[in-house]
């Protein structure tokens, strides 16, 4: 295949040679070409979409999922339709998957919801069927699932021994597993464990753990297990908080892995968040901290840049308040709500076991919101 640069007409055999090309003849960076070069628009806004991937670029047509939103609203849903399976049909083909993307995965791509693909196909089901393909997880939720249910606090839980914050349950023990955090014993062991991770865990898993993480899976795989991973925080936290952790993250590479991983092991493993997306943390911390807070940093960025010291040091020191006095607190308290919804919900995953293995639980638990149902 042949990729032609648009600015000199130079043919090169590869993608990547292409780039290199751009970059030290155009002195371009690859987004500033393709933005510059091809001029793709948001179909509501009409600004130029930005760059982030080749196949991204070229298939998506809102920069945000809000826009297609609101831009489905008022355009016709036979053409609502076309762009969702235009999109789908581009996630699947592009990254060469077996399944239809997960919530999660739609969700942190910027993807028409499930909720969207319910109101505009009647389920995400017949979407997926129309490209010929099975969603990831394909089966409903069981019944009862957010119930109260007394009969759980005379279940005894098993707890790895290296598990180095262990929750709290009314029975438990502690024994080595072969993977996981958590399972129980005979009669409800059905080969599932959970794996529960805090969000630092979970950056690091996706980063510099991936490939330990990755050898963990397989033996899960090869042991005919499920390992539910169950991490005490939300997108939108993670998304959120990264500017406030000691060593910034790369949060779309923490999706990609995660997305990889799922489709890696497809069926043999699944994410889910305990952490309230719109409660807990942003009741006290709302949009004004983290813009304030942002622009403070990028302020002290500029400062350290220009070579003022005096002032770089009192931007520093007001961030370093802001984070002590006011953001630690509110996140712990943030974190604390969301170990108490691992304590509600693990049990659930080791006893409902198998029965959930192919539900596409996160979605449920956005939609029914587990900490209000036990509240």
């Amino acid at each position: 295949m042949e990729f032609t640069c648009k600015l000199c007409d130079k043919v090169f055999d590869s993608k990547k040679g292409l780039h290199i090309h751009v970059s030290r003849t155009h002195k371009l960076t690859i987004p500033e070409y393709y933005v510059e070069v091809f001029q793709r628009k948001d179909r509501y806004s009409g600004e130029l979409l930005p760059f982030k991937d080749f196949t991204d670029y070229f298939s998506r047509e809102f920069s945000t999922i809000e826009n297609f939103k609101l831009w489905a609203e008022s355009a016709n849903p036979h053409e609502v339709r076309e762009v969702m399976l235009r999109q789908l049909k581009a996630r699947i083909a592009g990254k060469e998957l077996k399944y239809g993307p997960s919530y999660l995965e739609l969700k942190t791509n910027g993807l028409p919801t499930i909720n969207m693909f319910k109101r505009f196909f009647g389920s995400y089901s017949n979407a997926c069927n129309e490209l010929n393909v099975e969603p990831l997880y394909n089966k409903g939720l069981v019944n009862n699932f957010f119930d109260k249910n007394s009969e759980l606090k005379d279940i005894k839980i098993l707890i790895d021994t290296r598990e180095q914050k262990p929750l709290s349950f009314p029975r438990s023990m502690s024994m080595k597993l072969d993977f996981g955090d958590y399972a129980v014993g005979a009669p409800h062991y059905d080969y599932t464990y959970v794996d529960r991770k805090d969000e630092n865990d979970f950056r690091t898993t996706m980063t510099s753990g991936f490939d330990r993480f990755t050898r963990e899976l397989e033996r899960a795989r090869d042991f005919d297990a499920f390992l539910f991973v169950v991490v005490e925080g939300s997108i939108e936290s993670i998304i959120k908080n990264n500017n406030l952790i000691p060593k910034k993250a790369n949060v779309p590479f923490i999706w990609h892995n995660m997305r990889l991983l799922m489709h890696r092991f497809p069926r043999r493993c699944q994410f889910i968040f305990t952490g309230d997306a719109e409660k807990g943390l942003f009741n006290k911390l709302d949009s004004n901290f983290y813009n304030d807070f942002d622009k403070l940093q990028a302020h002290s960025k500029s400062l350290q840049d220009a070579g003022n010291e005096e002032e770089f040091k009192k931007i520093n020191n007001k961030l370093w308040i802001l984070k002590k006095n006011i953001f630690k607190p509110a996140y712990e308290a943030y974190a604390l709500q969301a170990r108490k919804m691992s304590e509600l919900i693990i049990p659930k995953l080791l006893v409902f076991g198998q029965k959930l293995w192919n539900t596409d639980l996160q979605y449920f638990i956005d939609e029914d919101d587990l900490g209000k149902r036990n509240a």
